[in-house]
């Protein structure tokens, strides 16, 4: 179960820092910058929190974006419909595009421009095959590009997903959407 806020500050003063992993419930986003100081040089960072609504995912989104501001590596697990694609339009949202941003399911990868003409490329994996068909497509140079790789379904590319990366899931449950998103430095 996470520690809420409050006791995770209290605790951090007496040694809990030293722990490897911490899992925090975010609640309200006010809180984040607190949050984000004490965490910034922890291995491995677990966020999880609850969204009811559709508005509530750009709150998502800011955390992701600025909490993760140094990684450029992000792979979106949920069954189908859970909201993956709705929660990277209102990351790229947060990162400034300003192109439609829809899911590249036909297409396998779609590439945005932020306000400062970096790129963020959108994958979607669902209908591969087979780990051949990503690399036939470049999948690599994309990872290697250095620019924003949201990727959904990132499940067929286990393989060759980078060292340090997000996990970001996503499990519906009822009206509400759980999100965890999880800083992995391998």
């Amino acid at each position: 179960m996470p520690l809420p806020l409050a006791e995770a500050l209290e605790a951090n003063g007496k040694g809990l820092r030293s722990q490897r992993f911490y899992t925090f419930q975010m609640n309200l986003i006010q809180n984040i910058s607190i949050f984000l100081e004490l965490c910034k040089n922890f291995k491995r960072v677990k966020i999880t929190f609850e969204c009811s609504a559709v508005a509530e995912l750009s709150e998502a989104a800011e955390i992701l974006v600025n909490y993760f501001s140094t990684q450029k590596h992000f792979a979106f697990y949920g069954e189908m419909g859970s909201g993956k694609t709705t929660l990277i339009k209102a990351i790229c949202t947060e990162l400034g595009v300003k192109d439609v941003v829809n899911s590249p399911t036909y297409g396998l990868v779609n590439e945005y421009k932020t306000g400062n003409g970096s790129k963020i490329y959108h994958f979607d994996f669902y209908r591969l095959n087979s780990i051949e068909e990503a690399l036939d497509i470049g999948v690599e140079e994309y990872l290697n590009s250095g620019n924003y790789c949201l990727m959904e379904w990132p499940e067929i590319i286990a393989a060759i997903l980078p060292e340090t990366i997000v996990n970001v899931s996503i499990t519906v449950k009822g009206e509400v959407r759980v999100i965890s998103m999880e800083l992995i430095k391998n």
